[in-house]
């Protein structure tokens, strides 16, 4: 199956919800981070992910719409479409289980940034500036050790160049995971 086969808005329209989603290389203070998200512009919600969680772009492309539909079917959990993204990324049901698994930790030195609105790029680049952070978009490819951190264990037949595949499922699973 290819990404194309996952519901998404087409085109930039109004209310499209694909985020921008580029990597980055630095060092972050988890505190700091929050803070400055927390701050961001209400025009650009910002999403930050341990880029040693992620599947490349499709993975957290995958999770905004799915988390997207959430909203539109009123069976998001989280507040906002940031956080439910995380949520689905994580291929976990409960925000604090998702933020254990792909949140930034002292010692994270790759990351994702999510953003979405019509300030998305200006904002992603605003905030990687304010921690000096360098774009290396690199960092958003998964290997063996991303599956085991998103719990995903890999049939032997099954063919590396496939491994995607794999995490699309854990996915697009959060939607069973809910009560």
């Amino acid at each position: 199956m290819t990404p194309d086969a996952f519901p998404r808005p087409s085109g930039a329209a109004p209310g499209d919800v694909s985020p921008i989603i580029w990597g980055y290389c630095g060092h972050v203070d988890p505190v700091a981070l929050v803070a400055a998200l927390r701050a961001s512009s209400p025009n650009a919600p910002l999403q930050v992910f341990d880029a040693a969680g992620v599947f490349g772009v499709t993975h957290l492309g995958l999770a905004a719409r799915l988390a997207a539909r959430a909203f539109r079917q009123a069976r998001a959990r989280a507040r906002d479409l940031a956080t439910e993204t995380l949520v689905y990324a994580a291929g976990e049901r409960q925000v604090m289980r998702a933020i254990e698994r792909l949140g930034v930790r002292p010692t994270t030195t790759t990351f994702a940034v999510a953003a979405w609105g019509p300030e998305a790029e200006a904002a992603a680049a605003a905030l990687a500036d304010g921690f000096g952070w360098s774009r290396d978009d690199s960092v958003l490819a998964g290997d063996a050790t991303t599956l085991e951190r998103l719990d995903i264990k890999a049939p032997a037949e099954w063919p590396s160049a496939r491994w995607d595949e794999l995490v699309w499922e854990r996915v697009a699973l959060v939607d069973v995971l809910k009560p």
